[in-house]
């Protein structure tokens, strides 16, 4: 063997091989190191997965559970407005429940018509041109922040129209503006009340206010509770403009006593006089049935066209058209 080895040496081949081998062993390291290294890069990668996974379970049931508790906090909400309603005048039997006029057929106004005209006050020249096609009992409704606003009231007043304040209250829709003074579901008592009063100072010969907007006012009771503990003593008419399903105003104002009417209808919801008629022809079905019909439109030129034409085919089918204070009269008599 030593022999082998000098003659390797001697050669130089010793050394060769020598290397050989060296680079075989580092070799087989290298690729052991890399092999393992990826073995538990594989786990970690696995690892992660697993947390990931019971991460998103987790964050499912919390969902899950989220959902379930807003669904029963919203139920005992509701359940909870619905027992301050009726706490406001208690309830003994179902034949106390008081009703206001727009659950009762009036036998003495059958087939009355009620026309609200909102938003009045902001253009006079829209209010010349629809008192100039001469329509009988209109009840137009003023912004209580429009300029020159007693001399388009006495105008309106002296073609024997009915005035309403069009009182501006908080919608749900955070991004429309109601106008200054409005009366918003976040007002102290004294705040609100300064708002009222404010609201029903602009002008006189009003004989009711209605809402203008206020899906969010009219439907938080003690927003509306408030609203009519103030003005309860005032001897004026309310009209639910209802603009959300979810209005308290009509039940809560006829729990204080105040006389009270609800819309059955808005006719232009479009911008055009074809779907006026429409919705005015649909208002007369809801007249014949119900006894009479309250309908809101805008001082627009689209509704003072349709108003114009529709109303001269309707003077031979005896509709009666009444104001809001005439249709509460008769429902008193």
């Amino acid at each position: 063997m030593k022999k082998l080895i000098k003659k390797l040496v001697k050669n130089n081949k010793f050394y060769y091989l020598l290397l050989a081998v060296l680079v075989f062993i580092s070799l087989i390291f290298f690729l052991s190191i890399n092999y393992y290294d990826t073995l538990k890069y594989q786990k970690k990668i696995s690892n992660l997965n697993n947390i990931e996974k019971v991460t998103s379970v987790k964050k499912n049931n919390t969902i899950q559970r989220d959902e379930k508790k807003l669904i029963i906090e919203n139920y005992i909400q509701q359940k909870k407005r619905k027992n301050e309603l009726l706490s406001v005048n208690p309830i003994k039997d179902k034949n106390e429940i008081p009703k206001n006029l727009n659950s009762k057929k009036i036998t003495n106004g059958f087939n009355s018509f009620v026309i609200i005209i909102d938003d009045a006050g902001m253009n006079i020249e829209k209010l010349k041109r629809l008192l100039s096609l001469n329509l009988n009992n209109l009840s137009i409704a003023f912004l209580p922040y429009s300029d020159n606003i007693n001399y388009q009231v006495k105008l309106a007043k002296k073609f024997g129209h009915d005035i309403l304040v069009h009182i501006p209250m908080e919608p749900e829709n955070i991004s429309v503006d109601p106008g200054p003074n409005a009366l918003l579901t976040s007002d102290t008592i004294e705040v609100l009340k300064s708002k009222i009063e404010w609201n029903l100072s602009r002008f006189d010969h009003f004989v009711g206010v209605n809402n203008h907007m206020g899906s969010k006012f009219t439907s938080d009771f003690r927003s509306i509770n408030n609203f009519f503990e103030i003005v309860k003593s005032r001897d004026i008419i309310f009209v639910d403009s209802r603009t959300t399903n979810h209005s308290l105003a009509a039940d809560v104002a006829a729990k204080f006593g105040i006389p009270t009417l609800k819309r059955d209808i808005f006719i232009d919801n479009e911008h055009n006089k074809n779907y006026v008629i429409s919705q005015l022809k649909k208002a007369e079905k809801i007249a014949k049935s119900k006894g009479y019909v309250v309908v809101i439109g805008h001082l627009q030129n689209w509704t003072i066209d349709a108003l114009e034409e529709w109303h001269s085919e309707v003077n031979k089918k005896g509709l009666i058209f009444d104001t809001v204070s005439s249709i509460i009269k008769k429902n008193s008599n």
